[in-house]
């Protein structure tokens, strides 16, 4: 049998032939599967003449990243000194851009999204290897000034120390890329409003509070999804989007440090395009193995026990300093479940916006004594008015210390006032409504109301910081994900490993759920930092965390499978903690790791604000 081969795919279809022949007379049989074969030739990539099918994305890929100058008021007018700053400090080095996306990549023809982006260049650009992107976390935290923030870390390094020299070779090899996820900052935003107002929602357990707390599901779910761009607002489209920017940039793999929910981002990137994926340390992880629903769950026991192991016993051990007494348990248990109905929320909020790193655990404490000062008053004084309940805070001692009472007194009071204060529509920030359309959109979450009301009945007992929050969960009535995720065996294809960082006492995702996760992945490293329960750890500024990391990005070497580092507080060291192995290196070495300290501390308290 002989066989004259199709010819390549050139010309127009008339030129394609392809012609089996057996005994010299071509069989009906033959010609038909001949025909077959022809047929997925043409569907497989042949059917447009001299190029391939025009790929929807065409032009998409095509962008030209137009790097400009940044514009001093991209996160808003009160960061205009901010950027300046950090132009003056960087020059030529931070410009930003702006991407255009499709709504749908699966239909691009639906409309486009506008993506901003900020770029802080490698130091030396010959050396040039990549570029890292940096997300923060939430769902919804707008990472965008991470390039800026890291860049001004990392030019202020003081090269005769260990760490820094590791960390800025990592500076001038990598550009820095920070990003607004679609729907937050300074790219396309997610609003979701509507014209009634939230209800009021106290720590008990009353019928009335849990009614309240379904009925702002309710609604806070009907608000954003009569956004039509709520749809889109997922962890898929966003991988997507970040695939877009690194063909941009001209890149064959990404690499990555996130935070938090940017570790769910992070998986879901590596599990999707494993052979696209470079270096990539994730801090703080999710349990991104499952669903929303386990990290909602984990969350509270995080907080407690945060609490109930460190906190508490570090204020019991200060009592002078914070006049809270001497008893672990009332501090970490019957104080949090005893507070005043209505002060419950503003206080929570409160403990909650500086509970996520060690470095503010004093203030979380100060927090806790004012909601047992205020607690009190308002026991006592039961209808005062907003001004009468002022007047009393300046009047009444919280704290033995001068400075730290008066600072105390004007925290108490501005809580106060928000007490009284009315209640308005809905309208969430940017940051909570993308937090709900992609811990709804991205996988299933449990329906039952019941499943929701029994846990929050658990939990108020079980872990009192937190109270019955947990009932309040929008996905309940958001109609189900969106998007699938990826399995996430694929992340075990990338040829360069996945780095994990995680702390024993993590308040925000506790580190069983990192673990999970870390099980599921056999090319991955994982270090422990004992006696921290910060959320969010590098740059740690010790030479366990930050050489092993900086020598992964530089160096592409994984530590051990498992390893521990020894936390940097030893204020918050109990009996209860483990050790770090012994081998663990030593805390900061001398010199120092920053030629400016001070400026050095002021980035670091903008860039951990930021995560969570």
């Amino acid at each position: 049998m002989t066989t004259t081969p199709v010819e390549p795919c050139t010309g127009t279809s008339d030129h394609y032939t392809f012609m089996v022949q057996s005994g010299g007379h071509q069989s009906a049989l033959t010609a038909l599967a001949a025909l077959a074969v022809m047929t997925l030739m043409v569907l497989g990539g042949c059917s447009g003449g001299d190029s391939p099918a025009q790929d929807p994305l065409t032009s998409y890929k095509a962008q030209v990243l137009n790097w400009q100058d940044c514009d001093p008021a991209i996160l808003g007018v009160s960061s205009t000194e901010l950027m300046q700053n950090a132009q003056t400090e960087l020059g030529e080095r931070l410009k930003c851009a702006t991407v255009s996306v499709p709504l749908d990549y699966d239909t691009p023809g639906k409309g486009d999204l506008k993506i901003a982006v900020m770029r802080t260049a490698a130091a030396r650009p010959a050396l040039r290897r990549g570029a890292i992107f940096f997300n923060p976390g939430g769902p919804g935290v707008d990472g965008l000034v991470f390039a800026a923030h890291f860049g001004r870390k990392w030019n202020n390094l003081n090269p005769a120390n260990t760490i820094a020299a590791e960390l800025k070779r990592v500076s001038d090899q990598y550009d820095l890329i920070g990003f607004s996820p679609r729907g937050v900052g300074a790219s396309t935003q997610l609003i979701c409003a509507d014209n009634e107002p939230l209800k009021s929602t106290p720590n008990d357990r009353s019928n009335q509070t849990i009614l309240n707390q379904l009925y702002n599901s309710k609604l806070i779910a009907d608000a954003c999804l009569k956004n039509p761009i709520t749809p889109y607002i997922t962890t898929e489209q966003t991988v997507r989007d970040l695939d877009l920017i690194r063909h941009l940039l001209g890149d064959e793999k990404i690499n990555y440090i996130g935070y938090s929910y940017g570790t769910w981002l992070g998986s879901w990137y590596a599990s999707r395009f494993p052979e696209r994926t470079g270096r990539m340390l994730l801090d703080s992880n999710m349990d991104f193995s499952a669903n929303f629903d386990a990290a909602k769950l984990m969350n509270a026991m995080g907080r407690q026990r945060a609490l109930d192991q460190l906190l508490a016993p570090y204020a019991a051990r200060n009592d002078q300093k914070f006049s809270l007494g001497t008893d672990a348990n009332f501090i970490s248990r019957t104080l949090p479940a005893g507070l005043n109905t209505r002060l419950f929320g503003p206080i929570y909020s409160k403990i909650d916006s500086v509970l996520g790193s060690s470095d503010y655990k004093d203030n979380v404490l100060y927090y806790f004594r004012i909601g047992q000062v205020m607690n009190k008053l308002l026991l006592d004084n039961s209808g005062v008015t907003e001004d009468q309940l002022v007047s009393l805070v300046m009047q009444t001692t919280f704290l033995t210390a001068t400075d730290m009472n008066t600072w105390a007194q004007k925290q108490s009071a501005e809580l106060g006032r928000e007490l009284y204060k009315p209640a308005v529509n809905l309208r969430l920030s940017n940051e909570d409504s993308v937090f709900n359309s992609v811990a709804c959109n991205d996988a299933a979450s449990t329906t039952d109301e019941w499943f929701w009301i029994d846990q929050g009945n658990l939990q108020s007992q079980t872990y009192p910081f937190s109270g019955g929050v947990i009932t309040e969960n929008p996905c309940i009535y958001w109609g189900g994900p969106r998007v699938s995720k990826p399995p996430l065996g694929n992340a075990n294809k990338t040829a360069e490993g996945l780095l994990l960082l995680q702390s024993r006492y993590d308040t925000r995702t506790p580190p069983e759920g990192a673990l999970q996760a870390f099980s599921r992945l056999t090319n991955a490293s994982m270090i422990m930092v004992e006696n921290e329960y910060s959320h969010g750890l590098f740059p740690y500024d010790t030479e366990c965390v930050d050489l092993a990391v900086a020598r992964y990005f530089n160096d592409g070497i994984l530590p051990a499978r498992t390893s521990s580092c020894n936390g940097k507080d030893a204020e918050l060291a109990t009996s209860a903690a483990p050790a770090a192995k012994k081998s663990a290196k030593s805390a900061v070495v001398q010199p120092g790791i920053y030629l400016d300290p001070e400026k050095d501390r002021e980035i670091t308290i903008l860039i951990k604000s930021m995560i969570r």
